[in-house]
């Protein structure tokens, strides 16, 4: 190869070289935000999501209804990093025998963080067996907007 064909060519390998140290850098940077995000998350879903839905349910309990909360880390991506984590209160009303519900047919609202969206969403779902309802996003919040005046207007609007 020609010194100067040879030149020509370490030239290209250290731009691409740099490019692709840039990149794995990015990336190490992003994955380091995503750690931040879910870590922000499960201390929010622990001081403040968490004891907002027992208050709330522990008012429905005088009323003679029953509430389970569940919270859940989900799916593993290939470097063993949970991906989403969420937290649920499932809601029996009285009258109904327990059994008669299933996670599609009970009412219920979570708050679920995604990890590479950054952000936190709520579903919500009012069906019950046989009553038929309503399910699906009640909304998309950034970590910082997740307040227990938040927490409890979202329970409130589903």
């Amino acid at each position: 190869m020609k010194k100067e064909a040879k030149s020509q060519l370490h030239v290209l390998m250290d731009k691409y070289g740099q490019r692709l140290a840039q990149g794995k850098k990015r990336l190490e940077q992003i994955k380091v935000e995503e750690d931040v995000f879910l870590t922000k998350f499960k201390r929010l879903r622990k001081k403040v999501i968490h004891p907002v839905m027992k208050d709330i349910g522990n008012q429905l309990k005088k009323r003679g209804h029953e509430y389970r909360i569940s919270e859940q880390e989900e799916s593993v991506d290939a470097e063993g990093r949970t991906r989403n984590a969420k937290i649920t209160m499932s809601i029996f009303p009285k009258g109904l025998d327990q059994s008669a519900y299933r996670p599609e047919n009970t009412p219920s609202i979570s708050f679920i963080a995604t990890r590479d969206k950054k952000k936190i969403w709520v579903h919500g779902s009012s069906i019950m067996p046989t009553r038929g309802g309503t399910a699906g996003s009640r909304g998309e919040f950034n970590a910082a907007e997740i307040t227990s005046d938040a927490v409890e207007r979202k329970f409130l609007e589903s």
